[in-house]
């Protein structure tokens, strides 16, 4: 077999002799293959030979004789075995050894087996954890042997926890607990005006620190991390309050307090130097968290309001002037004259009295008739109306108002209503009808509403059936029942039934 060995492969091999001496080897078959037997060879210790790899290490072929018996090839004698003594590595070395066909393989096995034990390879990972600098280096270990860890930088070992594991005689490590964690760094400290935000206290971990509404962070550093030794690197931040310049001066006034500075929340009032000047806008200012003052700027103005003239009225306050800022004027209307309006006004910022002065206005008494009108419902029960007052009318049935004329008469202040013209006029029927045999009477261009025309006939022996006369309506048309002249037999017959009729009474 060529080649080197792994770590913890045998190989014994024994050739040829039937004499086995101390140090030689044993062997049995494992399997044949092809007439050949590939033996596995057990080690009789040798004082003098060990081995950690092997090169051209030749595995004895037994060959079958015809007879069935085994021969023995001489071939050199190589033996293999793997231990891992601290680093310690120990190369093959080659005898000549004889073979043995006679022993007892099975106790010579079990005596090897019992006696051999396995190393273990690199010790397991430990979360958060590093085997010990001595162990680093190092690739196999010996059963019980023990390796120890350290914990990584920023991470601490559980209280208790073993910090150790062993190789057992399976070549297996024993199980490793939980034995780092990440270390805390404890409260990072509160700071004035301010706060902070974080996740956690822990290794790695960044508490950002935050300014409170009109103060700044005075500090480079606005954050403190947690460091692998437990401590939280930089101190604290401060936070600074905000500063404002000098407040703006302004013309005519002046404020106070005056300071050399001014803070986050402070605040300055403006005066005006002049008795008839006044502040335009808030007469005080701020100072903002962005280190501005608060708008508008306040400046002064001034104020003076023009006597108001309030005819058919006498003043109750404010008999002279000046009238400055919030002066105030009362009124009273003289007997006969109504008051339209507030009594009280006062002079506002923008020299303008306010509400409006009022208007003192006498009262008329009924309005006039307006020939074939009438007042509008609303105004027909009320009797006096004031100045500026207008009443309204609609014109009677039969009538229409007449283009471009004006419904309506106004109040005016002399008491007196304003003159009324022409409003409503008749409606126009067209001309009456034609009858047979007979005419109507008056004839004229125009027949105005409840005109009438009388119908006659025009023969003697005929007279007018249904009523003679006709009526103009408030429609525009005639009324109903146009007459007609009858006669001839039909008449001479009704004159009998009638005289008839007058007989019969009579008897």
């Amino acid at each position: 077999m060529e080649g080197p060995r792994s770590v913890g492969h045998m190989t014994l091999c024994l050739c040829r002799q039937n004499v086995l001496s101390a140090g030689s080897m044993a062997s049995f078959p494992l399997m044949e293959t092809a007439g050949w037997s590939v033996m596995s060879y057990l080690y009789m210790p040798d004082p003098h030979i060990t081995a950690v790899s092997c090169r051209d290490v030749e595995i004895c072929k037994v060959k079958k004789n015809s007879g069935g018996n085994r021969s023995f090839n001489t071939l050199k004698a190589v033996v293999c075995r793997t231990f891992c003594r601290q680093k310690r590595i120990y190369q093959c070395q080659t005898m000549k050894r004889t073979c043995l066909s006679s022993v007892p393989w099975f106790f010579l096995l079990y005596s090897f087996i019992a006696g051999v034990h396995c190393d273990c390879g690199p010790p397991p990972t430990i979360p958060f954890g590093r085997p010990k600098q001595e162990f680093a280096d190092q690739g196999t270990f010996a059963v019980a042997s023990a390796v120890k860890y350290d914990c990584l930088p920023g991470f601490i070992r559980v209280p208790g926890a073993k910090n150790h594991v062993t190789c057992l005689e399976n070549s297996k490590w024993t199980s490793n607990e939980e034995f780092c964690k990440l270390r805390s760094c404890g409260f990072p400290g509160e700071i004035e005006n301010g706060y902070f935000a974080a996740e956690n206290f822990y290794f790695s971990s960044r508490v950002t620190y935050y300014c409170d509404m009109g103060y700044v962070m005075a500090s480079k550093r606005n954050y403190r991390d947690c460091q692998a030794d437990g401590t939280w690197s930089n101190s604290p931040p401060t936070c600074e309050a905000v500063i404002c310049p000098p407040p703006p001066t302004i013309p005519n006034g002046t404020f106070y307090p005056v300071k050399e500075e001014y803070y986050f929340s402070d605040a300055v009032k403006y005066t005006c130097s002049k008795p008839n000047m006044v502040m335009e806008y808030d007469s005080s200012i701020f100072c903002l968290e962005n280190g501005n003052w608060s708008d508008p700027e306040p400046h002064c103005i001034e104020v003076n309001c023009e006597p108001p003239n309030v005819p058919h009225s006498k003043k109750l306050l404010g008999f002279v002037g000046p009238y400055s800022l919030n002066s105030i004027m009362r009124f009273q209307c003289l007997e006969g004259f109504t008051m339209e309006g507030s009594d009280t006004i006062v002079c506002n910022m923008d020299s303008i009295w306010e509400p409006s002065p009022p208007e003192c206005k006498g009262d008329c008494g009924p309005p006039p008739t307006i020939p074939f009108g009438r007042l509008k419902q609303e105004f027909a029960d009320q009797e006096t109306f004031a100045v500026a007052s207008a009443v309204k009318y609609d014109c009677l049935p039969g009538f229409i108002r007449v283009p471009g004329a004006k419904n309506h008469v106004t109040c005016m202040e002399n008491s007196i209503w304003t003159s009324n013209e022409e409003f409503c006029k008749s409606i126009i029927c067209p001309p009456p009808p034609r009858i047979p045999n007979g005419t109507f009477y008056p004839v004229k261009e125009e027949y105005y509403f409840l005109e009438n025309v009388r119908y006659i006939c025009s023969k003697p022996n005929m007279v007018i059936e249904n009523d003679s006369y006709i009526f103009c309506l408030g429609n525009g048309n005639w009324s109903d029942l146009e007459p007609r002249c009858i006669g001839g037999i039909s008449f001479c017959i009704l004159c009998i039934y009638i005289y008839l009729f007058i007989f019969i009474i009579a008897v």
